[in-house]
This record gives C-alpha cells, sequence and structure tokens, in this order.
C-alpha cells in the first residue's frame, strides 16, 4: 500500500470550526466508512499503522463528499494533521520546529512523528526503569521544540496557524508545505489518555525495548537546533 504524504492543513471548504467529524446522520457516510476501513484493510494511509478503530478522512476537504474513493483511513494523530486548527482549539496538539537537513529535507516525515511519539507513550506505559525513563525524555525534547516554532512562527499554538490558513488564497494555500517547512504538528499526551489505554492493551507482545532504541536512534540523527 503506498502511503499518501501529510501537510499540515485546515477545513477550508465548511464553515464547522474545522472539525474533521462527519454528521453522525449522514446515512452515505456511514455506508462508506466501513468500505473504506475494509478496504484498507484498517490501515493508516499516511503512517500505516493498522487498528480497527481508525478513522476515515476526506480526501478533496468536503465532508458532505460520502464517494469510497473520497475517503481513506487514517489514525486518530495523522487525522488531527488534516485539522490543525481543531487540534488546537481541543488542545490536542502543539507545533514544533525541527530544523531541516543541510540540504533542506525534513528530518523526519510527519507521519514519522506520528509513529515515533505513538511509541514512546507506549513504551512509558508499559516499560519501568531506564527505559521508561527515556522514553519520557526524548518525548519532552520533542515539547521543548515548540520554543523554535515560537522563534519563526511568532506561536506554537496550531488554531492560530489554522486561522491564517483559513484566510490564504488558493495559490498560497497550496505552497503552505514550504512556508512551514520543518514544522510539524506534536500530539499532547494528556488529550489522548483513553487512547494510549488501549494502545498498550493491543501491544502487549511487542517489547518497548526496541520501541525506545529506535526512537534514540532517529532522534540522535536530528541536528541539535532541534
Amino acid at each position: 500500500m503506498e502511503l499518501l504524504p501529510i501537510h499540515l492543513s485546515v477545513k477550508r471548504k465548511a464553515h464547522r470550526k474545522d472539525s474533521p467529524n462527519a454528521p453522525a446522520s449522514d446515512a452515505a457516510y456511514r455506508a462508506a466508512r466501513p468500505q473504506a476501513l475494509k478496504r484498507d484493510d484498517y490501515c493508516c494511509r499516511f503512517c500505516g499503522f493498522k487498528d480497527k478503530k481508525n478513522e476515515t478522512h476526506h480526501v478533496n476537504d468536503d465532508h458532505n463528499d460520502q464517494r469510497l474513493e473520497n475517503l481513506v483511513t487514517s489514525c486518530v494523530l495523522c487525522h488531527m494533521c488534516h485539522h490543525i486548527a481543531f487540534a488546537g482549539i481541543q488542545g490536542r496538539a502543539s507545533l514544533i520546529y525541527l530544523a531541516p537537513n543541510a540540504d533542506g529535507t525534513p528530518v523526519i516525515s510527519q507521519a514519522g512523528l506520528n509513529n515515533l511519539v505513538r511509541n514512546l507513550w507506549i513504551a512509558e506505559e508499559t516499560a519501568t526503569g531506564d527505559i521508561r525513563n527515556t522514553a519520557g525524555q526524548l518525548l519532552a525534547r520533542l515539547e521543548k521544540c515548540d520554543t523554535p516554532a515560537v522563534h519563526i512562527l511568532g506561536t506554537s499554538f496550531p488554531e492560530v496557524i489554522g486561522d491564517v490558513m483559513t484566510s490564504l488564497s488558493d495559490a498560497a494555500y497550496s505552497k503552505r508545505g514550504d512556508a512551514l517547512n520543518g514544522v510539524f504538528l506534536l500530539p499532547k499526551k494528556k488529550a489522548y489518555l483513553s487512547y494510549i489505554k488501549e494502545l498498550v492493551e493491543s501491544s502487549k507482545k511487542f517489547p518497548p525495548t526496541e520501541w525506545v532504541r529506535l526512537a534514540e536512534d532517529k532522534i540522535a540523527q536530528w541536528p541539535e537546533a532541534s
């Protein structure tokens, strides 16, 4: 399955406070949603994370377009990246800045960051001793990256940047990826406690030591400026 790219986005085609949720009463959506999930084998089309409780994302930003080809499976963390104003309003995330590599390429993808954070959350909840402490330290390092985001953007609040995005012309909005190079949406653990509890229950067979090792290896490659 080919993964789709994530560009930090807002809902621009409807006035519903950037909510990512389709109307529960929409019969067409209720019919199409399980078909989309099954087609994608319940795997997030952005990061690959598989979960029977994954959500669906409207590709063209129109929540009234319930065609099956307009719905893709998305984990909750990747889904929020398409609705950053909503994520900010709900206190679910902050913006961080990770300095790009010397050639301008990102040190990690947004999908990669989402998987990294999810794994560290699980490790922090299931491991003990040094492993648990290391997971917490890595998460804390990521959280501190909101400071350079403030220096660059003037804020680390997603809803503020979301409001700016809403007011952009279509041409300017299409170039938001260039303007936000190095900027990522970092989910806040306290907003996902019930989600983390479910993750822990479903991932007990995987050793937390491996998650932390992979996270350490990835973060060690990042420029010190991050």
